[in-house]
């Protein structure tokens, strides 16, 4: 639960933004309704003509929508977020039981959720890039492990950031994603 926590507060923290741009709306659509009533009020007190009022009643209809929709935009089921960080948690505690589990399908979809690429030389050495996701999560001296020694980076490749999302170069027995990851 230590990283389950962990990363709720991280998406709380990353979604501070959208809180501020909330209030915000919230704050505009109160200003709009207020605003028609005012206008309302004004009409009935004869200080504005009937032209003149349903033009202004039209606007304030669609930028009242327009907030809405912003508002709408600005919404954060969090029990939702944290019913699917529980699932994804439980997903990845144990990589290899589910990679082993899965058919050739699921293989190939773990193969391209963990790497980015997988390269063997005419040696037969190999090494891997991790995917982003996977490669910010995990601890530097993992991360350099499963990559492989600094010699075997290969800097002159050709194909920079084609994996097997792209093409086929880890098939579905390819190579196993990391236990325990987190």
């Amino acid at each position: 639960t230590l990283v389950r926590d962990r990363l709720l507060a991280a998406l709380k923290r990353s979604t501070a933004s959208l809180e501020k741009e909330r209030a915000r709306q919230i704050a505009r659509v109160k200003q709009l309704e207020n605003e028609r009533r005012r206008l309302v009020r004004a009409h009935l007190e004869g200080a504005v003509p009937v032209d003149l009022l349903k033009e202004e009643q039209d606007r304030l209809t669609e930028e009242m929508a327009q907030a809405q929709r912003q508002l709408n935009l600005t919404e954060i089921d969090w029990d939702t977020v944290e019913n699917n960080l529980t699932l994804a948690l439980g997903l990845v505690s144990d990589c290899q039981q589910a990679y082993r589990r899965g058919g050739p399908r699921v293989r190939r979809r773990y193969n391209q959720a963990f790497w980015k690429a997988v390269y063997v030389d005419d040696d037969g050495d190999s090494y891997a890039r991790l995917a982003d996701p996977v490669a910010a999560v995990l601890p530097p001296e993992t991360t350099a492990k499963l990559e492989g020694p600094e010699d075997m980076k290969n800097p002159d490749r050709q194909d920079a950031d084609r994996g097997s999302s792209k093409h086929d170069l880890v098939g579905a027995e390819g190579l196993e994603p990391p236990t325990s990851a987190l």
